[in-house]
């Protein structure tokens, strides 16, 4: 698995251990870039494939927000 998809799968559990509520902004990139020991370009990606997917919703200069669950 590459490290995207990685990052991905944990920040997806995470937010579906309840770690993060629907509508509730995540920490800074920086920060859970740090937590998953991933660079920002890496965390970029795995926040794409999680908006790809309506897990988030990210808002230019706001953040990145937890989606309605499914």
């Amino acid at each position: 698995m590459k490290p995207a998809e990685a990052a991905a799968v944990a920040l997806r559990s995470r937010i579906e251990a309840g770690e993060f509520r629907p509508g509730e902004r995540l920490p800074p990139a920086r920060v859970v870039a740090e937590e998953h020991g991933v660079s920002m370009s890496t965390l970029t990606r795995a926040i794409g494939f999680l908006q790809a997917q309506g897990v988030v919703t990210v808002v230019y200069r706001r953040g990145t927000y937890v989606g309605a669950p499914e």
